[in-house]
């Protein structure tokens, strides 16, 4: 309870507090990424191997960060 109380304490204390400094599009850029980073830290510290619907993830993930961030100009 104290690691998920915590851990959301600060991740959403952190997050609102940058939303003064980025505009929610980075913000929301940056939680976008997170499967990705977990995704990727698991296959190096865990070695899970990753399947075809991992890496279509991280396309599809990648992808709609191109197709945000073309769209904020």
């Amino acid at each position: 309870m104290a690691l998920a109380f915590t851990s959301q304490l600060i991740g959403q204390g952190l997050l609102v507090f940058a939303l003064r400094h980025f505009s929610p599009l980075v913000v929301g850029l940056a939680l976008l990424t997170q499967p990705a980073m977990a995704v990727a830290a698991g296959w190096l510290v865990f070695s899970e191997r990753l399947g075809p619907a991992d890496f279509a993830g991280m396309a599809l993930v990648a992808a709609g960060l191109v197709l945000a961030r073309s769209t904020e100009r």
